[in-house]
């Protein structure tokens, strides 16, 4: 298997809008999540929210050209620390990819971009 490629997604990329929302929606159909699908109007709403989020960082992981990954992050200010600092909100790989770093690797690029 090839190593993931982590990359923002390119909003104005149908196929990279079709991931987002498939993985975010994967993600929310985990045990842990509430196992539900994402409501249709989450869904129809979901792109265009973190596009013109100011403070959002969006990350894919791919692996051979696929998405099986993403980190949704959101820039803010620490005031006990008086610096910046991101929240990462959600974290996501799907099942079948997990166990191989793509998270961990999500991650470094999220830490990278801090």
């Amino acid at each position: 298997m090839s190593q993931a490629t982590i990359r923002e997604p390119d909003w104005n990329d149908p196929a990279d809008c079709e991931a987002v929302v498939h993985l975010i929606d994967a993600y929310a159909q985990e045990p842990i999540e509430g196992a539900q699908p994402l409501p249709t109007s989450s869904r129809e709403r979901l792109i265009d929210g973190l596009r013109n989020e100011p403070g959002g960082l969006v990350l894919l992981a791919t692996v051979d050209e696929q998405p099986v990954g993403i980190a949704v992050c959101f820039r803010g200010f620490s005031t006990f620390a008086a610096q910046p600092l991101i929240n990462i909100h959600d974290l996501a790989v799907l099942s079948e990819h997990r166990n191989r770093g793509i998270g961990s690797r999500l991650l470094e690029e999220v830490c990278r971009r801090a």
